[in-house]
């Protein structure tokens, strides 16, 4: 049996904006629980938030490491790519499979 704790990248879609957060969790429930709480600074009072996308990587490094890298390149053409499950992840071989 294995230690490692498998981690996510989800996006998220705020019903009263229609913008995205990408972000990279263990737990996505509870993270998006969260975000609609107002526990995350960046998306207070920016909801009520939805799941778009959930992807999950083979441990939480890997989710944590593509999520900056994703995040640095920093265009919405990519987050609608992931969201329509037509990104290309063969660069990355730690991508598991979409849960969402």
């Amino acid at each position: 049996m294995s230690d490692k704790v498998c981690g996510y990248i989800y996006i998220i879609e705020s019903a009263s904006t229609g913008k995205y957060y990408l972000g990279s969790t263990i737990d996505p429930d509870n993270r998006l629980m969260e975000h609609n709480s107002g526990e995350s600074p960046s998306t207070r009072n920016k909801g009520p938030w939805f799941f778009v996308a959930i992807i999950e990587f083979e441990t939480i490094v890997d989710a944590r490491r593509t999520e900056q890298w994703l995040k640095r390149m920093h265009r919405k053409e990519v987050v609608d790519m992931i969201i329509d499950k037509s990104f290309d992840w063969s660069s990355e071989t730690k991508f598991v499979k979409y849960l969402l």
